[in-house]
């Protein structure tokens, strides 16, 4: 699980840093915007809101898996298992009983929020980011944004957007390894 949400949680954040409102926007630019915003706010609902719905599903279960193996490891008498998974929680800044009920959306947060332990300073790298150019595919349907971190546009580690019900989301089933999207490996 340590592993899944190291990926998952390093997808999004990378996806701002390059360098280190409620659905998607009319533009790829609005998008990123809104993204950067909620991400500088801390605003994990919002974040969510800008999610593609292929990527909200793979995070909806995603948290079905985790919460179903918290609710087997809350059963189990080993007490380590039990003392890990509490320390999971922590880590997570949830209760065990809220894993035991995790959603997508909780998760998302709680990955994101894990991620910014990681000693730098990514909530401030994210406020420096800009909105840099973007690449629209010749059937309309799918974006690239590239972002400006410190003066330098990253070019290797766009945003991908797709487009929705005419909003750009965040596609992050693309940014995902392979590996993830299919299952190949275990969390």
């Amino acid at each position: 699980m340590r592993r899944l949400a190291w990926t998952c949680a390093l997808v999004v954040v990378a996806m701002l840093i390059g360098c280190g409102g409620g659905g998607g926007g009319a533009t790829p630019r609005e998008t990123f915007n809104k993204l950067k915003n909620a991400l500088t706010d801390k605003k994990f609902d919002d974040v969510w809101s800008l999610l593609s719905t292929d990527s909200q599903k793979y995070y909806e279960d995603k948290a079905a898996q985790i919460a179903k193996k918290a609710g087997e490891v809350m059963k189990e008498s080993e007490p380590q298992s039990r003392i890990a998974l509490g320390n999971q929680a922590k880590i997570m800044e949830i209760t065990v009983e809220k894993m035991k009920k995790l959603d997508g959306k909780t998760l998302v947060g709680a990955l994101l929020t894990m991620a910014a332990k990681d000693g730098k300073d990514v909530w401030g790298t994210i406020s420096r980011t800009k909105y840099g150019s973007e690449e629209i595919s010749e059937d309309g349907r799918t974006a690239k944004v590239f972002v400006e971190c410190d003066g330098v546009v990253q070019e290797t580690k766009p945003i991908l957007l797709v487009l929705e019900d005419e909003q750009w989301k965040v596609d992050l089933m693309t940014m995902l390894p392979e590996e993830k999207m299919t299952g190949a490996s275990k969390p």
